[in-house]
This record gives C-alpha cells, sequence and structure tokens, in this order.
C-alpha cells in the first residue's frame, strides 16, 4: 500500500472525526442553552402568575377584615387566577390556591376585625398568614422548575 495514500486517508478520517465530534459538541451546547433558557423563560411566568395571586389575595383578606362582600365578584379575579395555574402548575400549587380562596370567603363571612385586633393578634402570635402555605407551595414548585434536568 502506497504510505502517501494511507497518510492522507488517515488525515482525512482525523479531519472527519475531528469535525463531527465539533458538530456534536456544537450542539448538545445549543440545545443545553435552549433548554435552559426554557426554564428560565417557564419559571419567570410562573413566578408573575404567582405574584399576582398573593397581591390580589392579600387585597382581597384585607379587604373581608373590615367589610362584608357585597358580590361573588370579590373573589372572581382569584378564580381566573387559579384557572390559569391549573394550565401549567402542580396540582400542590393548585390545592393551596384553593386553600386560600376558601379562606378569603372565611374572612368576609367574619366579624370585622380594626386594625388594632390585628395587631393585638399578631403580638399575641395568634396571627397566622394566610398566604404561607401558598407562598411555600410556590417556592417549591419554582425550584423543581429551575432544577430540572430535562424537559418533559
Amino acid at each position: 500500500m502506497d504510505t502517501g495514500l494511507l497518510s492522507a486517508g488517515s488525515a482525512l478520517a482525523g479531519s472527519l472525526v475531528g469535525g463531527f465530534s465539533s458538530l456534536v459538541s456544537n450542539w448538545l451546547s445549543q440545545t443545553n442553552q435552549l433548554r435552559t433558557q426554557h426554564r428560565r423563560h417557564v419559571s419567570t411566568k410562573r413566578e408573575a402568575l404567582y405574584a399576582d395571586f398573593l397581591c390580589e389575595a392579600a387585597k382581597r383578606i384585607a379587604d373581608g377584615m373590615s367589610h362584608q362582600a357585597e358580590g361573588p365578584e370579590v373573589l372572581m379575579t382569584l378564580h381566573a387566577l387559579i384557572n390559569r395555574m391549573r394550565l401549567t402548575s402542580s396540582r400542590e400549587v393548585v390545592n393551596a390556591a384553593q386553600q386560600v380562596i376558601h379562606q378569603v370567603m372565611d374572612t368576609y363571612q367574619a366579624p370585622n376585625r380594626s386594625f388594632e385586633d390585628l395587631r393585638n393578634s399578631v403580638l399575641a402570635k395568634e396571627f397566622s398568614d394566610p398566604l404561607a402555605v401558598f407562598a411555600e407551595a410556590c417556592r417549591r414548585e419554582l425550584q423543581y422548575v429551575r432544577d430540572r434536568r430535562t424537559d418533559h
């Protein structure tokens, strides 16, 4: 066999292997970057949705402490946000959000409370944050979304 052909064939084979390796490496790197960007996007959208729910629920709870509900519209924004959560969120988050709605309804049904009543219950450590369970469920879910290795 001609050593010149063998050298040329070896060089060509080496170039093909190197080029293919580079192509695969770039493809894997790009795929990983796209997955990371997708997870960030999903996480950011969910975080905004959860923040909207928390803000609306806090307003409703504060309103419910000093007013009676005049109609079902006080809950409709919360229900709309929960239905948006049903599209992407875990059962744990949706269940926690539904519990918040029950707490909002209970707050509107309860006798009105003054700021002094609320202050005294906080000082006596009798006040429990009605949004804490929901916020913790959201935190766990957002951490899971950020930490996932593969997209399902």
